[in-house]
C-alpha cells in the first residue's frame, strides 16, 4: 500500500506531490500512518503554502511577495521636496499610503523590490515615479551635474544615494515568515518642488509631510521617521551665514 501511494507522488511533480502529501498528513492518513512525521507535516504544508502564495496574484497587481523562499532586497526612498538645508526652511518628505501588504493602509516612504540588473538609484527613481508620479533630481530628468563643492547636498544633485539599511520581517502567529526584506534606504531630491504627488501602482495616497510632523504620526510604518531624520542629518548643508 505504501509503495502504490508513493510512486504516483514521485511522478506527479514536486509541487503537486508536496501538496498531496501535506493534505494526507492533515487528514490523518500520515503522521504516522504513512510515515509522515510532525516535522514532515509542517515542512510539506509550509512548502505548499509558499508555492501557492508566491505564484498567486495580489489584488491584480502582480505576483504576491508573501511567504518568500528567501529574503528579498527592497529599496526605500527618502525624497526631499527641496534640497535639505540646516537652519533653513523645514524640509518636507514624501510619504505614500500602501494599498497592499505588507503594511497595507499605513503611511511609509515610497519604495519596492529591487529588480534583477537594476541599480539602487534606478530602482528608487522607478518606484517614486510609479507610486507618486514624481521625478528625482539627477535620475530621470537629465539635470545631473558635477559636484561643485564638498557639501553633502551636492552629492544628491547627481541622483539618489544609499545611506542606511533596515530589516523588515513580518511573522505569522505560528512563527512562519510572511514577508522578509532587507531594505536599502536611499536619499533623493524631487526634481520639481512644485509638482503635486499623484498616487499610483501600490499606493492609494501620496503627500508631502514636514519632517517634524513625521515623528509620532499615526499609521506611520515603523522607522520611517528615523530614516528621514538620518537622511537630513547626513545630507543637509548649513544655511548661508550659519
Amino acid at each position: 500500500m505504501l509503495l502504490a501511494i508513493s510512486r504516483p507522488l514521485a511522478r506527479s511533480g514536486a509541487g503537486q506531490g508536496t501538496a498531496l502529501h501535506a493534505r494526507w498528513c492533515r487528514a490523518g492518513l500520515g503522521w504516522p500512518g504513512l510515515g509522515c512525521s510532525r516535522q514532515e507535516y509542517h515542512y510539506t504544508a509550509a512548502t505548499a503554502q509558499t508555492a501557492a502564495a508566491s505564484s498567486s496574484p495580489d489584488n491584480g497587481s502582480g505576483p504576491s511577495r508573501a511567504y518568500p523562499r528567501e529574503p528579498r532586497v527592497g529599496v526605500g526612498v527618502v525624497v526631499f521636496r527641496t534640497p535639505p538645508v540646516l537652519g533653513g526652511p523645514e524640509p518636507e518628505v514624501l510619504l505614500v499610503r500602501r494599498a497592499k501588504e505588507p503594511d497595507k493602509g499605513r503611511w511609509c516612504l515610497p519604495g519596492g523590490s529591487l529588480e534583477l540588473g537594476e541599480t539602487l538609484a534606478d530602482c528608487a527613481a522607478r518606484e517614486v515615479k510609479e507610486e507618486a508620479g514624481l521625478n528625482l533630481l539627477g535620475a530621470t530628468d537629465g539635470s545631473s551635474s558635477a559636484s561643485s563643492g564638498p557639501a553633502p547636498w551636492d552629492l544628491l544633485k547627481n541622483g539618489p544615494i544609499p545611506f542606511a539599511a533596515v530589516d523588515v520581517i513580518r511573522k505569522e502567529p505560528g512563527g512562519g515568515i510572511k514577508f522578509h526584506y532587507a531594505v536599502i534606504e536611499v536619499a533623493a531630491v524631487c526634481s520639481d518642488p512644485a509638482a503635486a504627488p499623484v498616487p499610483g501602482d501600490d499606493a492609494d495616497g501620496a503627500i508631502w509631510v514636514p519632517l517634524s510632523k513625521m515623528r509620532g504620526m499615526p499609521d506611520l510604518t515603523v522607522r520611517c521617521d528615523e530614516m528621514a531624520e538620518e537622511a537630513h542629518r547626513r545630507f543637509a548643508v548649513l544655511a548661508a551665514g550659519q
